[in-house]
């Protein structure tokens, strides 16, 4: 699965996996927040909710917002998750 930005003056683009766990539906990603720094599991609607026109101006536009780590797991480490990010080359 991808996200992207139509704003141009946003430069946003994402890729992960959608995986069905016990719990609930996820999305595992490689995260590059300082928290995680890692490959990461978190709640699939995070992922696919818009927020509302009311609560746009209030709310930061970011979804993966949880630090608990009730909302992110940590996968395993794979050779896949050290590679560099091509845009940055």
């Amino acid at each position: 699965m991808g996200a992207y930005a139509q704003d141009g003056s946003l430069d946003v683009t994402h890729v992960g996996i959608f995986i069905e766990t016990p719990e609930s539906p996820m999305f595992r990603n490689a995260s590059s927040r300082s928290a995680d720094n890692s490959v990461v599991d978190t709640p699939f609607s995070h992922h696919v909710a818009t927020p509302s026109a009311s609560s746009s101006d209030s709310e930061s536009s970011d979804t993966d917002t949880s630090d608990s780590p009730s909302d992110t797991t940590e996968a395993n480490d794979t050779d896949d998750a050290d590679e560099e990010d091509p845009s940055e080359e």
